[in-house]
């Protein structure tokens, strides 16, 4: 009985994850577009879990569907930044370092800017490392501030 139940559960669980927000995309999205409500969400889940088409438009950019890529630059950024923060202040402080040659290449700051962004960042230390910030995004926030005051940065800036 209780396996039962459990298979039923992860059975359901497509058409229970798509019921509120609509099916995204995929087969069932293309063949229920325009119906609202339970029945057309459940429908429409139920068949993108039945033919896996959601996975399959993804790859391929059909059915509605839109391949999103890697995780964004932005993200990324954020993950790394709160990962390294005590080497990324070291290198920051010396101008140099791994951390910030990896700071930079998440950032998408092009080979000729970087040697700029280093002595940049360097300069702005007390702005970007402020004593009473131990949060990343405050790092992340100040560093992008730092970098909108420099035309040649303000496009690295999201």
């Amino acid at each position: 009985m209780k396996r039962t139940a459990v298979a039923l559960l992860l059975l359901s669980s497509p058409v229970i994850a798509f019921a509120d927000n609509g099916p995204g995309c995929g087969l069932g999205a293309e063949l229920w577009k325009g119906q609202t409500g339970l029945v057309a969400h459940s429908s429409a889940g139920t068949t993108n879990g039945t033919f896996s088409s959601p996975l399959s438009g993804l790859l391929s950019g059909t059915s509605g569907c839109e391949n999103p890529g890697m995780v964004s630059n932005e993200y990324q950024k954020k993950v790394f930044v709160s990962m390294n923060m005590d080497d990324l202040a070291q290198d920051i402080a010396k101008g140099s370092g791994d951390h910030l040659s990896s700071l930079a290449s998440l950032m998408g700051i092009d080979k000729d800017d970087q040697s700029a962004f280093y002595s940049l960042t360097q300069q702005s230390y007390e702005q970007i490392f402020a004593s009473s910030v131990d949060d990343h995004s405050h790092v992340i926030a100040a560093l992008d501030d730092v970098m909108r005051t420099d035309d040649r940065f303000v496009r690295y800036v999201q």
